[in-house]
């Protein structure tokens, strides 16, 4: 064919060949430019009806204009009676052979997959579906222009004699099931009528291969392949450690549902939320910081997916402590309907619809045996699609939304807000939701409303006596106050009627820490990891206990002792940037403590003094002043562990300093005024 001419277009070489023919790079002799010619097979031409069909799928892919679509010049017929395609010639790669040589960081993931899902939505505008979406038939230029092939090619045809082993060698071709085996949808793959949501599904696959590295249904054959494209869950992408936000991995989900009806129901509402990614991670730190295990090497899995404030990831795993416990019973007056109503596993009332029940398990199972709080919020997520009016699952959502900000996910405060909207949500569904009640003063906290935190503990406790994470919030509470000894009694309390329950152990760990006995504090850290030696909460805190001490070498060995895909978490960071500072590396200590970071620090009320910490160790006393005083308006009056804290020595004799703890005082006076809970 090299040097033959069809039609006005003269062959220069051959590009590849599958199975709907071969491409090759031809030159247009009228236009002067050069095209990508594809030559289809005989037999399309050969039977009348498939090549009318194909011709009409062809003219109408030609109507798009778009940048991310191949442009269709033309469709005609060579002299020997070979139906061919003259299409734009785009120079660079396929998506596949970019994949199959190194990884896509998430940023530049996004980028590739907002233009391919924009293309998607332009073509199913305009009545096309393409079949046959994968990586070998998206192109990527030099500057990063994603192009997507051969749409209106891959069309259901007539013949029935074919079957799935057509295509198992990843070729687009004519039968029964056309598309490539593994990135078919269950509708393709049953041999069912298909649209538009076909693709979408297609496209989840290529996102989570460009996610997580490989592809997530493969089988040794077809029809392995096949079965579990329509049986099989995917694998958690998290698992993976590369890194991937949460919500990438929900959106490749909600791609990959089985039943299109909950899949997404249009490309544009794909592009909308892959942009809306796109933009919270722009106010993320750079990708070049995470750690990315070579390819083909695993990790195990751990228990905790993320480095959580301690705090609060004693009062969400008391949550799920409660949960596991069966909730005992939610107690106070209540209809008596309401107390025979049907109940789940840990004691909430059962949504009347069954699905929403097993997502709500689910969602459970994340929290309390894995503690990936993405994948809960994905659960209590489809939970409410089913039943918006699931007010358990409506509650631990919206904790969950304030646990993405205390677990060092994100730094948006706008989540805050989100987790209250959402909790007064459930409360109207059922006002004595305990997990509801128990979310709240987690919430007002964080939004610097730390005088109402009491009352809604109590509130929660006339619900149930017997709510660990509601004591725990008081320990906390009282803690910030600097009031140990309500805190301990009550850490104490909680710990003897669950003594594997690590949170309130942690808690206790934490005043010792701060009472100066650092002795007992890595005693009781160290426990906490002989239960669990992967606990993320435990290595943290045990490294600042040894930094403390002035054990820098401990402290360094204790988190790196961390997982890399945790080493962008902000908490994480904030613990570095100290660690670096202590080892006199400023320049390193300083790039650590960018602004997303001094963000996420100033939103949690008990790290915001780690901040001040940080520029006292770089002997930088205004800023750390600055910081510490920004602590004590976020409701911190631990006046006496500011007073012993050695990681503040350098500003101690400072005259503001002094007038922080003055301030402190007066607070204290002010609030014994009034009783508050014990």
């Amino acid at each position: 064919m090299i040097g033959k001419t069809v039609g006005h277009y003269r062959i220069v070489e051959k590009l590849g060949a599958g199975g709907m023919g071969e491409v090759f790079l031809a030159e247009d002799t009228k236009l002067d430019r050069k095209v990508a010619l594809k030559i289809l097979p005989a037999a399309i031409a050969s039977d009348r009806d498939r090549a009318q069909r194909f011709v009409r799928e062809a003219k109408a892919a030609s109507a798009l204009s778009h940048p991310n679509v191949c442009v269709v010049h033309e469709v005609g017929e060579t002299d020997d009676g070979h139906l061919f395609i003259a299409m734009e010639h785009i120079a660079g790669a396929t998506l596949e052979s970019i994949l199959s040589s190194r990884t896509l960081d998430p940023r530049e993931l996004l980028d590739v997959a907002t233009q391919v899902a924009d293309a998607l939505d332009e073509a199913h505008s305009k009545g096309i579906t393409h079949r046959d979406i994968k990586p070998a038939n998206i192109m990527i230029t030099a500057r990063g222009q994603a192009k997507v092939l051969d749409f209106g090619l891959a069309k259901r045809q007539v013949p029935h004699e074919e079957t799935a082993e057509t295509v198992t060698q990843g070729h687009t071709a004519f039968g029964v099931l056309l598309g490539t085996v593994q990135y078919m949808s269950p509708e393709q793959a049953l041999g069912r009528s298909v649209d538009h949501r076909s693709d979408l599904f297609s496209f989840g696959i290529v996102l989570y291969q460009m996610a997580a590295g490989r592809r997530p249904f493969v089988g040794a054959s077809a029809v392995e392949t096949i079965d579990q494209i329509i049986h099989a869950e995917p694998e958690e992408i998290v698992s993976t450690g590369r890194g991937i936000p949460a919500e990438l991995e929900r959106i490749i989900r909600k791609c990959l549902e089985k039943d299109r009806e909950r899949r997404y129901q249009s490309a544009r509402e794909l592009v909308d939320d892959l942009k809306a990614l796109r933009r919270d991670l722009e106010t993320r730190p750079s990708p070049a910081r995470s750690r990315v295990p070579a390819a083909g090497r695993t990790r195990p899995r751990r228990v905790v997916y993320a480095a959580v404030a301690v705090p609060a990831v004693i009062c969400c795993l008391a949550v799920a402590y409660w949960a596991s416990l069966g909730n005992r019973e939610a107690k106070g007056p209540g209809p008596a309907a309401a107390a025979q109503a049907p109940r789940l596993s840990d004691g909430a009332l059962a949504s009347s619809t069954a699905e929403a029940n097993e997502y709500y398990e689910k969602g459970l199972l994340f929290l309390r045996s894995r503690y990936n709080v993405p994948r809960a919020i994905e659960m209590f997520e489809r939970a409410l699609q089913l039943d918006p009016r699931f007010a358990e699952a409506r509650a631990y959502h919206a904790f969950s939304q304030f646990l993405l900000i205390d677990g060092g996910y994100s730094n948006d405060a706008g989540l805050l807000y989100k987790a209250e909207e959402e909790t007064r949500q459930a409360l109207e569904d059922n006002p004595r939701s305990p997990i509801a009640l128990s979310a709240r003063p987690a919430v007002l906290l964080y939004q610097g409303r730390k005088e109402l935190v009491p009352g809604e503990v109590q509130a929660a406790l006339q619900v149930n006596p017997d709510s660990p994470d509601a004591k725990i919030w008081l320990v906390n509470y009282h803690q910030l106050n600097g009031d140990y000894a309500a805190a301990e009694a009550l850490a104490r309390e909680v710990l003897q009627n669950a003594p594997l329950f690590f949170p309130a152990r942690m808690n206790l760990a934490e005043m010792r820490r701060q009472q100066g006995d650092f002795a007992d504090a890595i005693r009781q850290f160290g426990k906490i990891l002989e239960q669990d030696p992967e606990n993320i909460y435990a290595i943290q805190k045990l490294a600042r206990a040894y930094a403390e001490k002035g054990d820098l070498r401990s402290a360094r060995l204790a988190l790196e002792g961390a997982r890399p895909d945790h080493r962008r978490n902000y908490e994480i960071r904030l613990g570095w940037a100290v660690q670096l500072a202590l080892e006199g590396q400023r320049a390193r200590a300083l790039e650590e403590m960018d602004a997303d970071v001094l963000k996420f620090a100033a939103m949690v009320p008990h790290l915001t003094s780690r901040a001040a910490e940080f520029y006292a160790a770089l002997n930088d006393a205004p800023k750390a002043l600055e910081w510490l005083e920004v602590a004590l308006r976020n409701g911190d009056e631990r006046a006496e562990w500011f007073s012993r804290n050695p990681l503040l020595a350098n500003i101690r004799n400072e005259p503001r300093f002094k007038q922080i703890l003055d301030s402190v005082a007066l607070r204290r006076q002010s609030r014994a005024k009034a009783p508050v809970a014990r």
